[in-house]
C-alpha cells in the first residue's frame, strides 16, 4: 500500500499542474455556462446531472491516461484501429440523432435504465485513438514518408474513418479529421508538395463532390458564409447568435440575464445554444471581458500542449501532441466562427466549454494522453530520446 501511494505521489509531482487546472477552470466556466443557456429547458436538471457526470468521469480518464505510458499503448495502435472502425461501422447501422432525435445520426443510445438512454458519439471519442494510430504509423514510417508506398498507406489510414463519418452525414467531425490528419503529416515532414497537390486535386474536384453533396448541406456552406441570404431558416442561429454577441458589450448583461440566453427558441432565443452556441452565451451574459476569457484559457491550454509537445522524448509523443492540439484548434476556430455568422454552422463544440458527455470525455482523454507524454520526458534539452520510437 505504501508503495502504491508513493508511486502516486510520484506521479502527480510529474504532471503539468498548469495545464490541468486551465482545464478544469474552462470545464468550470463551460458548465455555469450550460446552467445558465438550459434554464429554459424543462430537463434542464437531467441536462447538467448527465454534463457534471461526465465531467467527472473525464476528469477520473484523464488522470488514469496521465498514468499510463502512452508508448505501451501505441503499441496496441493495430488494434486501437481495427476497434475504431467497427464502432463508426456500428453507428451506420445503430446510429440516431440527438437527445431529441435530431441532427446527424452520429450518437448511439445506451439504456441505462427507468427508461433513460445515454447518448455515445463514436466520432468523438475515437478522435483520439486516431491519432494514437496515425502518431504509431507517421513513426514507423518516418524515414521515408515521402515514398508514394507510404504517402498511399497514409492516405488509407485516414480515408477509412473519414468514409464512414461522411456516410453518417457528421460534416463537422470530418473537417476536424481532416485538419488533424493534415497537421500531423505536415509536422511529420511530408513534403509541402503534397499538401499542394492534394488542394489542387480537390479544387478541380469541387464540381463533381458539389453536385453530389445533398441540398441542405451545400444550403449550410452557402447560407454560412452569408447567413443575411436566409435569415429566418438556414442562417438564423448564427445571426441571432451574432445579434447575443453584439448585445452583450463590455461588461455582459449579467448572470442569467441575457435576453436571447434565458428564452427557448420558440420564444426568439438560439436553437440548441448550450452545445455549439454557448460561445454566444458567453459574450451576452459576461460581455467582451467573458468572451476574451473563454479565448484566453482555450490558447493557454493550446499554447501548453505546444511546449509539451516540443519537449517530448520521441517522434511518436510529440505527433500525439500536434493531434490533440489540431483538434482543439481546429474545434475552437470554427465554433466561435459560426457563433460570429462568419463560418458555416457544421455542428462543433467549444472544446471544454459545451455541453456533451462524449465531446467532455474526448477532450480530457486528449488531455490525458498529453499528460503521459509530458510525465515521460526527459531529462535533456538537446536531443530526443529516438529509441523509444521503436514502441
Amino acid at each position: 500500500m505504501n508503495a502504491w501511494t508513493g508511486d502516486v505521489k510520484k506521479h502527480l509531482a510529474l504532471i503539468d499542474w498548469f495545464l490541468v487546472i486551465t482545464v478544469l477552470i474552462a470545464m468550470a466556466y463551460g458548465f455555469i455556462l450550460i446552467k445558465s443557456a438550459t434554464n429554459s429547458q424543462g430537463n434542464q436538471i437531467n441536462m447538467l446531472v448527465m454534463h457534471g457526470t461526465a465531467i467527472i468521469l473525464g476528469i477520473g480518464s484523464m488522470f488514469i491516461l496521465s498514468k499510463s505510458d502512452y508508448n505501451h499503448i501505441i503499441r496496441y495502435a493495430k488494434y486501437l484501429y481495427i476497434l475504431s472502425v467497427a464502432a463508426l461501422a456500428a453507428t451506420l447501422i445503430l446510429g440516431v440523432g440527438d437527445e431529441a432525435g435530431v441532427g446527424n445520426k452520429s450518437w448511439i443510445r445506451v439504456p441505462v435504465g427507468g427508461g433513460v438512454t445515454v447518448g455515445i458519439q463514436p466520432s468523438e471519442i475515437i478522435k483520439i485513438a486516431f491519432i494514437l494510430t496515425l502518431a504509431k504509423h507517421l513513426d514507423t514510417v518516418k524515414d521515408e514518408i515521402n515514398s508514394p508506398k507510404n504517402i498511399i498507406a497514409l492516405l488509407a489510414h485516414f480515408a477509412v474513418p473519414f468514409a464512414l463519418i461522411l456516410t453518417a452525414g457528421d460534416l463537422g467531425s470530418n473537417l476536424v479529421y481532416a485538419f488533424v490528419f493534415a497537421a500531423m503529416c505536415f509536422a511529420a515532414g511530408m513534403s509541402v508538395w503534397y499538401f499542394l497537390g492534394g488542394a489542387f486535386m480537390l479544387a478541380a474536384s469541387s464540381p463533381v463532390w458539389w453536385n453530389l453533396m445533398p441540398p441542405y448541406r451545400t444550403d449550410r456552406i452557402i447560407f454560412g458564409f452569408n447567413p443575411h441570404l436566409d435569415p429566418l431558416n438556414v442562417g438564423y442561429q448564427a445571426l441571432t447568435s451574432q445579434r447575443a454577441i453584439g448585445s452583450g458589450g463590455l461588461s455582459g448583461l449579467g448572470y442569467q440575464q441575457g435576453y436571447f440566453t434565458q428564452r427557448s427558441s420558440a420564444q426568439g432565443g438560439i436553437p440548441y445554444q448550450w452545445t455549439d452556441f454557448i460561445y454566444s452565451a458567453a459574450s451576452e451574459e459576461f460581455g467582451f471581458i467573458g468572451a476574451m476569457l473563454v479565448i484566453v484559457l482555450l490558447t493557454l491550454i493550446i499554447s501548453r500542449i505546444f511546449l509539451i509537445s516540443r519537449g517530448a522524448r520521441n517522434t511518436s509523443g510529440s505527433l500525439i501532441c500536434v493531434g490533440v492540439m489540431s483538434i482543439f484548434i481546429a474545434q475552437t476556430v470554427e465554433n466561435i466562427g459560426m457563433c460570429l455568422a462568419m463560418l458555416p454552422v457544421i455542428g462543433i463544440t467549444l472544446p471544454f466549454f459545451s455541453y456533451g458527455g462524449s465531446s467532455v470525455l474526448s477532450s480530457c482523454l486528449g488531455i490525458g494522453i498529453v499528460l503521459s507524454v509530458n510525465c515521460r520526458k526527459n531529462i535533456y534539452y538537446f536531443t530526443r530520446d529516438e529509441s523509444l520510437d521503436k514502441y
